[in-house]
């Protein structure tokens, strides 16, 4: 069943809370709506034509979005493949990721736990490749099906064909990028248990618990909550920045550039990249913590107080404007202290 409405109030559809207009809102409800959809309603659709999951990595813009929301209702789950040692599951693009990953924590499966309370959708988890404590999405993708937008047929890709990489997918870039309408994700999850444990201080909020699925889920949503403001108290799109990755051998004059301006730089987090050798990342949060920016505001858009790499809608009325202006200051000041550029993470609509 396909619902399309028109000249609809999107306020809902974005955890930031951006208020506006979208031309048309579709909504599909099964992977085989979506050949209809793009062929006898395609000339009823105001263009571009956007799939997006929850709204959580998205800057709305003000005023009104002349195009068409795109949404999934196909939100089944169902076990393919269930060896010995964990299960594969198929899940519908529109089931929200962190319901998938408490019923599945509680049946004590391994594998996505440290992605617990990440808004999204498992159809956006795909393109984005969010990332958590230590954990990817495309460490437990196996293949994504799609209804391939131009050929008008439906494909399934390995999830080793996609490009991944941190924060990001072949479904962000040409060709793939407005091409591909994802319908359902692949999942393998496992019965040994393997808990990832060494990022920030999670394995001293299990404190002493054995380490199951369910109890690290626990673990990670209490520690989010207490960090992340709830997109019901201040609505946000989570990290608004990428975390910077640099050659090690700018290391040494980041660090001097940022000594010249006052700064402490003996505390700065800096993560090796096993998988890019002479690369290391460095925590966007801490950059924009130094840069004196916790608690920075332009009107109701303020970097939130216990995580500055969050960008709050503070009293519910702030503008994607406003939070533009907020992010190019960011970009700005931390830039002219450490000599590094930051990248939002947020696709600006």
């Amino acid at each position: 069943m396909i619902a399309v409405t028109h000249d609809i109030p999107y306020k809902l559809f974005n955890t930031m809370g951006i208020a506006g207009r979208a031309a048309a809102v579709a909504v599909w409800d099964a992977p085989d709506d979506l050949p209809t959809l793009f062929s006898d309603l395609a000339g009823s659709l105001p263009a571009p034509v956007k799939p997006i999951g929850q709204g959580s990595n998205i800057l709305f813009p003000d005023g009104r979005f002349e195009g068409t929301i795109l949404l999934s209702g196909f939100t089944v789950v169902e076990p393919i493949e269930s060896p010995e040692a964990g299960v594969t599951f198929r899940i519908g693009a529109g089931k929200r990721l962190d319901d998938f990953i408490a019923e599945t924590a509680a049946e004590g499966l391994w594998g996505l736990e440290n992605l617990s309370h990440i808004p999204g959708t498992a159809g956006a988890a795909a393109v984005q490749n969010v990332g958590a404590y230590g954990v990817e999405f495309a460490d437990c993708l196996v293949a994504v099906t799609c209804y391939d937008v131009a050929d008008r047929r439906f494909v399934t890709l390995p999830a080793g064909e996609l490009g991944y990489g941190y924060r990001d997918s072949a479904f962000k870039h040409p060709p793939m990028r407005g091409r591909m309408i994802i319908c359902s994700v692949d999942v393998r999850l496992s019965r040994v248990p393997a808990p990832h444990l060494d990022y920030g201080n999670l394995r001293s909020c299990l404190k002493g618990a054995v380490p199951t699925p369910l109890a690290v889920r626990e673990a990670i949503v209490a520690t989010r909550r207490s960090k992340l403001p709830e997109i019901t108290e201040a609505g946000s799109a989570g990290s608004f920045f990428k975390n910077p990755v640099v050659s090690v051998d700018r290391l040494s004059a980041i660090r001097e550039k940022a000594e010249s301006a006052g700064i402490d730089t003996s505390s700065m987090p800096v993560y090796q990249l096993a998988d890019s050798p002479g690369h290391a990342k460095l925590s966007a949060a801490w950059l924009i913590d130094r840069s004196g920016l916790k608690g920075a505001r332009v009107r109701s858009a303020v970097t939130w107080q216990t995580q500055p790499l969050v960008i709050v809608n503070a009293d519910g009325h702030a503008t994607s404007a406003d939070v533009k202006a907020l992010a190019e200051h960011i970009i700005a000041e931390v830039d002219s202290r450490f000599g590094v550029r930051l990248t939002p993470e947020v696709e600006y609509l």
